[in-house]
């Protein structure tokens, strides 16, 4: 706060993601459509595009995430070329040249069909660092384990038989224990918003009523804890909050 890096508009378009990182690191990075990544230093010093060079066909809104526990490590969602529908990670983004850093992880591929993209991704920061949930387009859903290290780290499929076909829209990972963790589904008339305890290995629907015919999308989630776990719903409709959702806690 104070800073006018903080109160300027660097770049028009499209914006879609964006991620602040720690205050000693002074960085910011953005994105505008199709995954165009950018950082933003509080000199105001830019550098230009680092999406990886060999992406294809990468969603308008394309995400990515810095690692909370090593801020030189950001995921981003591959596009759907036949070689790199998946996780690639940059392995230095602090550096003046981000764009020679990216190595794309193998294990993380998908063959899920034409068109099926990486749409959504988590990461944890304590209780199991380095772990990067993701999820797609279709309804599928990946964990990586150690995803800081090598290009084929272990990638667990912990797609649940109950989840729609659908857009995964938002992951996010309990700050304090790595298998907590919530998503949603953007699409309507379906089980939105899912809890898991267990790393995946067991989903809970937990959309209460906002999974009624005329529930609003769920666009985004976030859990938070301060004294007390808290639970957000970003949707069409305005913010939403619960504080036990998998104890069957109203949505508010």
């Amino acid at each position: 706060v104070g800073y006018p890096f903080w109160q300027t508009s660097p770049e028009g378009g499209d914006g879609t993601f964006a991620v602040v990182a720690p205050v000693a690191d002074y960085t910011m990075y953005y994105a505008t459509q199709n995954g165009r990544i950018r950082s933003w230093q509080r000199d105001m010093n830019f550098i230009e595009l680092f999406t990886p060079g060999a992406n294809l066909n990468q969603l308008f809104i394309n995400p990515f995430d810095l690692d909370p526990t090593d801020s030189r490590y950001l995921y981003y969602g591959g596009g759907s070329s036949s070689t790199t529908t998946g996780i690639w990670r940059n392995n230095n983004v602090k550096t003046f040249s981000p764009s020679s850093t990216w190595s794309y992880l193998t294990s993380a591929q998908l063959n899920l069909g034409a068109g099926n993209r990486v749409s959504a991704i988590g990461i944890s920061t304590t209780n199991n660092a380095n772990v990067v949930y993701y999820g797609t387009s279709n309804g599928q859903v990946r964990r990586i384990d150690n995803a800081n290290t090598g290009t084929t780290p272990t990638v667990t499929n912990i797609t649940s038989g109950s989840f729609p076909a659908g857009y995964v829209s938002s992951i996010s990972v309990d700050n304090t224990n790595s298998a907590n963790v919530m998503l949603t589904f953007s699409n309507y008339n379906v089980n939105r918003v899912w809890y898991t305890t267990n790393s995946g290995t067991s989903w809970t629907n937990v959309g209460a009523t906002l999974n009624v015919a005329n529930g609003p999308s769920i666009r985004s989630c976030a859990i938070v804890r301060t004294d007390v776990l808290m639970y957000f719903l970003g949707t069409s409709t305005g913010l939403y909050y619960c504080t036990a959702p998998e104890l069957g806690g109203t949505w508010t």
